[in-house]
């Protein structure tokens, strides 16, 4: 079973790429997914996820796309037969931003309760979509703080005022 959304950021490809391959960020816009480590090509990284509840699930994905600055994807799999879940974002250019394709597939015996929960999937990856929107607005607006308001060491206002004389 597969499920796929597009959504526009107003990002340059390459700032979007960045925020989506930056995996351990991921708490701050997906709180279900938290990641271990730093993403690269056929790695087995370290992955938990809430799956009822607050009840989380360990185990490990291997990133099976990491191509800059296009795509990034990764697999979980239980089994060939059993389960196999595989998450895939893809950005492409448009106009003055970019367009992420999202997709989610399961395959395996597990693909069975997820058809009947396909509405519900469809709602969770449009929820997350608008999620990644408002962390990357956010972070393009939190720029670096003014120094303005700081205050000098006594040191350094002590040297000037002798300077000065």
């Amino acid at each position: 079973m597969r499920q796929e959304t597009e959504f526009e950021v107003k990002l340059s490809p390459l700032r979007v790429w960045g925020m989506l391959a930056d995996l351990r960020s991921y708490r701050y816009w997906h709180p279900r997914y938290v990641f271990g480590s730093d993403a690269s090509l056929e790695a087995s990284i370290d992955f938990s996820f809430l799956l009822f509840g607050e009840r989380r699930v360990k185990s490990d994905v291997i990133i099976t796309d990491l191509d800059k600055p296009r795509e990034i994807g990764w697999q979980l799999k239980v089994s060939e037969l059993l389960a196999c879940f595989e998450e895939h974002y893809v950005v492409y250019p448009d106009g003055t931003g970019s367009r992420v394709c999202h997709s989610m597939e399961w395959r395996g015996i597990t693909q069975i309760f997820f058809v009947r929960a396909s509405n519900k999937l469809m709602n969770f990856l449009e929820a997350y979509d608008a999620a990644f929107c408002a962390y990357a607005r956010r972070a393009t607006r939190s720029g670096p703080t003014p120094n303005r308001h700081v205050r000098r060491s006594t040191l350094a206002t002590q040297s000037r005022r002798a300077a000065n004389d």
